[in-house]
């Protein structure tokens, strides 16, 4: 476990321009456990939350493996991050000919869930089966926009100087499923062959009705996908 804390600073990379946007000073805890990786079953898991302008920042993971003797392993690994209160820019206007210009601003609120399968069988050292999967969920609210107006060619732009505006539909979700099989055989010594399927999953139909910062696995149900089925052989000469 370990507490960091930062300076606040300016951000030349944040509105892609090289304005220097100021960030606040920040203060975090991170936690890390891990568990004996020697045993047949164990976990390790990490957590660190830090300061946004408005909000926090949280990132947490934990990871749950099972080893039966190196014949069939197993692991799953959930990830979750939550920001609240981050206030972020989205959109540059010009004014007039001039070259004065707009920075558009809003408070960021955003969730994302990260679930990661995967899957090791031997049959025998020269056959294998291999899988994984991996499940994505976000979504991001903007609320609050906020702007500043400058002529200089790389301003500094101070937080304090952010000055309330109406702000347009931003919100975003995102749901994607991803997932592969995979059979190897080493059929001669040197020759081996592969069959794969894999299958692609992106978002739909969003649930009428659903908050935006609720996370929305109903779309993946929706969304369309696409099933691929790949084999590959070699075989070893030996010349």
């Amino acid at each position: 476990a370990e507490l960091q804390g930062s300076q606040g600073n300016f951000d030349v990379r944040e509105t892609h321009d090289g304005a220097a946007y100021e960030r606040p000073n920040q203060l975090g805890a991170f936690l890390e456990l891990d568990s004996d990786s020697r045993k047949q079953v164990g976990f390790g898991g990490y957590a660190s939350v830090t300061n946004t302008v408005r909000g926090v920042d949280t990132h947490a993971g934990v990871t749950g493996y099972v080893n039966l003797g190196g014949r069939l392993e197993l692991s799953v690994r959930p990830e979750v991050d939550i920001t609240t209160g981050d206030v972020r820019w989205y959109d540059t206007t010009p004014v007039d000919a001039s070259g004065e210009r707009t920075y558009h601003f809003a408070q960021l609120d955003a969730r994302a869930l990260l679930l990661l399968f995967r899957v090791n069988y031997t049959f025998t050292p020269k056959l294998t089966l291999q899988g994984q999967a991996q499940v994505f969920l976000a979504s991001e609210e903007w609320l609050h926009g906020v702007k500043v107006t400058s002529i200089l060619p790389r301003p500094r732009l101070y937080l304090s100087r952010l000055e309330s505006e109406d702000l347009p539909d931003l919100n975003t979700k995102d749901a994607t499923l991803n997932g592969n099989i995979v059979l190897r055989w080493e059929y001669l010594p040197g020759s081996l062959l592969y069959a794969v399927y894999s299958r692609a999953q992106g978002v739909g139909t969003l649930t009428p009705g659903l908050s935006a910062r609720r996370l929305d696995p109903g779309a993946l149900a929706r969304g369309a996908s696409e099933d691929t089925i790949l084999v590959k052989a070699s075989f070893y000469l030996g010349l």
